[in-house]
Protein backbone atom coordinates (compact mmCIF):
# COMPACT_ATOMS: atom_id res chain seq x y z
CA UNK A 1 0.00 0.00 0.00
CA UNK A 2 1.06 3.56 -0.65
CA UNK A 3 0.25 6.77 1.18
CA UNK A 4 -3.34 7.74 0.30
CA UNK A 5 -4.50 4.21 -0.57
CA UNK A 6 -7.84 3.23 0.94
CA UNK A 7 -8.49 0.03 2.87
CA UNK A 8 -10.76 -2.15 0.68
CA UNK A 9 -14.39 -2.40 1.79
CA UNK A 10 -14.27 0.78 3.90
CA UNK A 11 -16.04 3.81 2.36
CA UNK A 12 -14.00 6.89 1.63
CA UNK A 13 -16.64 9.08 3.32
CA UNK A 14 -19.70 8.41 5.49
CA UNK A 15 -22.35 10.99 6.29
CA UNK A 16 -25.48 10.45 8.41
CA UNK A 17 -28.27 12.87 9.26
CA UNK A 18 -31.67 12.56 10.89
CA UNK A 19 -34.59 14.84 11.58
CA UNK A 20 -37.79 14.23 13.49
CA UNK A 21 -40.86 16.18 14.47
CA UNK A 22 -43.60 15.62 17.07
CA UNK A 23 -47.08 16.41 15.80
CA UNK A 24 -50.17 16.76 18.01
CA UNK A 25 -48.34 15.37 21.11
CA UNK A 26 -49.21 11.78 20.09
CA UNK A 27 -47.83 11.47 16.59
CA UNK A 28 -44.23 11.80 15.41
CA UNK A 29 -42.49 11.52 12.04
CA UNK A 30 -38.82 11.17 11.20
CA UNK A 31 -36.51 10.76 8.24
CA UNK A 32 -32.86 9.84 8.14
CA UNK A 33 -30.31 9.72 5.36
CA UNK A 34 -26.99 7.97 5.01
CA UNK A 35 -24.30 8.53 2.42
CA UNK A 36 -21.66 5.85 1.96
CA UNK A 37 -18.82 6.90 -0.34
CA UNK A 38 -16.77 5.03 -2.91
CA UNK A 39 -14.84 1.99 -1.70
CA UNK A 40 -12.13 -0.21 -3.16
CA UNK A 41 -12.96 -3.83 -3.95
CA UNK A 42 -11.55 -6.40 -1.54
CA UNK A 43 -8.55 -7.83 -3.37
CA UNK A 44 -7.52 -4.42 -4.74
CA UNK A 45 -5.38 -3.37 -1.80
CA UNK A 46 -3.29 -1.15 -4.12
CA UNK A 47 -6.43 0.75 -5.26
CA UNK A 48 -5.60 0.28 -8.96
CA UNK A 49 -9.05 -0.56 -10.36
CA UNK A 50 -12.39 1.24 -10.55
CA UNK A 51 -13.98 1.63 -7.13
CA UNK A 52 -17.44 0.49 -6.05
CA UNK A 53 -19.68 3.57 -6.31
CA UNK A 54 -21.10 5.47 -3.36
CA UNK A 55 -24.81 5.74 -2.59
CA UNK A 56 -27.45 7.61 -0.59
CA UNK A 57 -30.15 5.81 1.43
CA UNK A 58 -33.20 7.39 3.05
CA UNK A 59 -35.47 5.83 5.67
CA UNK A 60 -38.65 7.08 7.35
CA UNK A 61 -40.28 6.42 10.73
CA UNK A 62 -43.65 7.16 12.28
CA UNK A 63 -45.00 6.62 15.78
CA UNK A 64 -48.46 7.05 17.31
CA UNK A 65 -48.65 7.01 21.12
CA UNK A 66 -52.05 5.85 22.38
CA UNK A 67 -51.03 6.46 25.99
CA UNK A 68 -47.86 6.42 28.10
CA UNK A 69 -47.77 2.59 28.02
CA UNK A 70 -48.70 1.75 24.41
CA UNK A 71 -47.44 3.02 21.05
CA UNK A 72 -47.56 1.88 17.43
CA UNK A 73 -44.30 2.31 15.49
CA UNK A 74 -43.56 1.91 11.77
CA UNK A 75 -40.39 2.13 9.71
CA UNK A 76 -39.77 2.24 5.96
CA UNK A 77 -36.24 1.45 4.80
CA UNK A 78 -34.82 2.64 1.46
CA UNK A 79 -37.89 4.75 0.66
CA UNK A 80 -36.59 5.77 -2.79
CA UNK A 81 -35.82 2.12 -3.74
CA UNK A 82 -32.14 2.90 -4.36
CA UNK A 83 -30.26 0.10 -6.11
CA UNK A 84 -26.75 -0.12 -4.68
CA UNK A 85 -23.96 -2.55 -3.85
CA UNK A 86 -22.67 -2.62 -0.30
CA UNK A 87 -19.52 -4.71 -0.88
CA UNK A 88 -17.29 -5.90 -3.72
CA UNK A 89 -14.57 -8.53 -3.93
CA UNK A 90 -12.32 -9.99 -6.60
CA UNK A 91 -12.29 -13.76 -7.01
CA UNK A 92 -11.70 -16.59 -9.45
CA UNK A 93 -15.11 -16.74 -11.15
CA UNK A 94 -14.00 -19.28 -13.76
CA UNK A 95 -13.49 -21.92 -11.07
CA UNK A 96 -17.17 -21.86 -10.16
CA UNK A 97 -19.03 -20.47 -13.18
CA UNK A 98 -16.90 -21.86 -16.02
CA UNK A 99 -14.61 -20.30 -18.61
CA UNK A 100 -17.44 -18.28 -20.23
CA UNK A 101 -17.49 -15.99 -17.17
CA UNK A 102 -14.42 -13.76 -17.27
CA UNK A 103 -15.34 -10.99 -14.82
CA UNK A 104 -13.64 -11.59 -11.47
CA UNK A 105 -15.75 -9.02 -9.59
CA UNK A 106 -18.40 -10.22 -7.16
CA UNK A 107 -20.90 -7.70 -5.72
CA UNK A 108 -23.11 -7.80 -2.66
CA UNK A 109 -26.40 -6.00 -3.40
CA UNK A 110 -27.85 -3.70 -0.77
CA UNK A 111 -31.32 -4.17 0.72
CA UNK A 112 -34.07 -2.99 -1.58
CA UNK A 113 -37.71 -3.57 -2.39
CA UNK A 114 -38.43 -6.78 -4.29
CA UNK A 115 -39.93 -6.45 -7.76
CA UNK A 116 -43.05 -8.47 -8.47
Amino acid sequence: MSKGDRIPGIPEHIFKASIGVDLWQKFSLGINGTYSGNRAFRGDEANLTVKLGGYWLFNATAEYRFNKHFALFGKLDNIFDTHYNSFGVYGQAQEVLGSAYDDGRFLSPGAQERDG
